[in-house]
């Protein structure tokens, strides 16, 4: 037997597999060559060139995507694994560098299918991601002397891409509205390819849809009608030449949820105003995409899945309060679900009033009214400098087991008497049911 050591202090022992003698130690500068993949596709256009992948075949569906490659060097034996990019995968067990089990291939699904091939066949357009990993049994200790992903002999990670037919394929989408997400009748919005630019037919579950319920909406884009929807269903696109595609359409989604904290709230439970909040998806599968609305007129976060569990989303809240703060998720074809949960900011409540309005109709300032959160119920009265009550308003939450969060419309200046300033008052009882809150002060009108 024989024991092989490279100039890097990695050794290939035979003993260790074939033999228990001693070895006959041969130090080999270099003997183990890189990882080195070629192409090994005749390329359709032109046979005399070599290609790692060929687009699915016109006639296909889009499903007989092609990767070929040649593979030479590295340190035997070694394992060969495959996976497709897949923006519905989170965390999948897929260990990148064994010295590190929490480094894993993020958006990116096994195929075991095709370990240990260098042939693939039946693939649909996507990147292909291949990993050559030795698997001799010096390796671990060869990683921990030299940096596993960086020994080319010992790994080798690249991405292929299978592009789409470029005849006839799927741009974006498809995209269907809240009816059918339901259940309902609806439509859908698709982008299509069509290298022929005629006309298209479509069938839903095996069944073809009517021209009469299909609208071209521009050279590409198409308004597909929907009277039969059903849970999970194929879409098939046919174009004049005989050419289609098909694509799958699942209106499953997971079920919404999230935690939230701070420092002070693990301390104290109570969150501070201006307290920096992490708040961390705890919703399950499937979705693509979150959308965080932190109900304080803040714009929107959209989170793709792909970071959503890995990168935490965080919130500052500037004044005490109430606040309904909502997670939606959407799955790959625009369904959403969503949850939302009140979250109580330093005192809870908070009432703002302004001193000043001016009712001309600008669209601006026209109504006199408190902002407030936290309230179960806020009563709302204007009077004169006389004490007359000239305008009096009366809300409540109409279910204290799903809060909503109530506003006043406000006082317009209908009916306003002469009066060099104004009072008002805001009564309301607080989200515990209990606690009574009341704020009152002046203003002034100018028209």
């Amino acid at each position: 037997c024989v024991k092989i050591t490279d100039s890097n202090g990695c050794f290939y022992d035979s003993c260790d597999i074939n033999a228990s003698s001693e070895p006959l130690d041969i130090i080999v500068e270099d003997v183990v060559t890189p990882f080195t993949v070629t192409a090994a596709l005749p390329n359709p256009d032109d046979p005399t060139e070599l290609v790692k992948s060929i687009s699915p075949n016109c006639d296909s569906g889009g499903l007989d995507g092609q990767i070929g490659i040649n593979l030479e060097g590295g340190l035997l034996p070694y394992q060969i694994t495959w996976y497709v990019e897949d923006p519905t995968v989170v965390t999948p067990n897929a260990i990148v560098d064994p010295n590190d089990p929490s480094s894993r291939l993020l958006g990116y699904r096994e195929l075991p299918n095709y370990s240990n091939r260098t042939y693939l066949d039946g693939l649909i357009p996507g990147n292909y991601k291949l990993v050559i990993t030795s698997q001799n049994p010096r390796v671990t200790q060869c990683a921990q002397q030299n940096n596993f992903l960086n020994n080319n002999y010992l790994y080798y990670e690249e991405i292929i891409q299978v592009s789409p037919n470029r005849e006839l394929y799927i741009m974006d989408g498809p995209y269907v509205d809240e009816d059918l997400c339901t259940g309902q009748q609806g439509r859908l919005i698709v982008d299509i390819f069509d290298n022929n630019n005629g006309n298209l037919s479509f069938y839903y579950n095996d069944i073809l849809i009517p021209n009469s319920d299909v609208v071209r909406l521009s050279d590409r884009s198409w308004s597909v009608a929907i009277v039969n929807a059903v849970d999970s269903a194929n879409f098939k696109i046919v174009n004049e030449e005989g050419c289609w595609i098909t694509t799958e359409i699942n209106r499953g989604i997971g079920d919404p949820n999230f935690n939230y904290t701070s420092p002070n709230f693990e301390a104290s439970s109570v969150i501070l105003a201006r307290e920096e909040i992490t708040f961390e998806n705890t919703s399950t599968d499937p979705y693509v995409t979150s959308e965080w609305i932190f109900g304080d007129n803040t714009p929107p976060e959209i989170v793709p899945t792909l970071t959503d569990s890995i990168i935490p989303v965080r919130h500052t809240y500037g004044v005490s309060g109430t606040y309904f703060t909502t997670l939606r998720i959407y799955n790959d074809i625009g369904c959403s679900e969503e949850i939302t949960k009140p979250i109580s900011v330093g005192k809870g409540y908070n009432i703002m009033v302004p001193n000043v309005f001016t009712p001309n109709n600008d669209l601006v300032n026209d109504n006199f009214r408190p902002l407030f959160s936290g309230f179960a119920n806020m009563t709302f009265t204007v009077y004169d400098y006389r004490g007359n009550v000239v305008y009096n308003e009366y809300v409540e939450e109409a279910d204290l087991t799903n809060i909503q969060g109530i506003s006043i419309t406000g006082w317009d200046a209908s009916n306003a008497p002469f009066s060099p300033y104004f009072i008002y008052t805001a009564y309301g009882v607080l989200l515990d049911g209990e606690t009574e809150i009341e704020k009152s002060g002046t203003f002034i009108l100018i028209n």
